[in-house]
């Protein structure tokens, strides 16, 4: 009998070993992605308390009653933590790489 699995009796073991996995590859540009939030939390931060303040005593009327500080807060963060941002962090750290030394 093979171990391509066609007959009656498969090996988990081997056919576990032969399975790549399902790993997560890491994202190459995480270092940036996670200055760019701190920037963005950071810059945001007076909006981010409001909306805090606003839901810490209310359970699920807080979506209705806060919303106005969500938008705020939300917007605050858009403006600092996208993609554009990133492309220029990255860009730059690119940048300060291939700069000779």
């Amino acid at each position: 009998m093979d171990d391509s699995g066609a007959g009656r009796f498969v090996d988990k073991n081997k056919a576990r070993e032969k399975r790549g996995g399902l790993g997560r590859v890491a994202n190459p540009h995480q270092e940036e992605l996670d200055a760019m939030r701190r920037h963005a939390q950071d810059q945001c931060k007076p909006q981010v308390e409001q909306y805090v303040s606003c839901t810490r005593d209310k359970t699920l009327s807080g979506i209705w009653l806060c919303r106005d500080f969500l938008r705020e807060m939300e917007e605050c963060l858009v403006k600092y933590e996208n993609k554009f941002e990133l492309a220029k962090r990255v860009k730059a750290k690119n940048d300060a790489a291939a700069m000779p030394r």
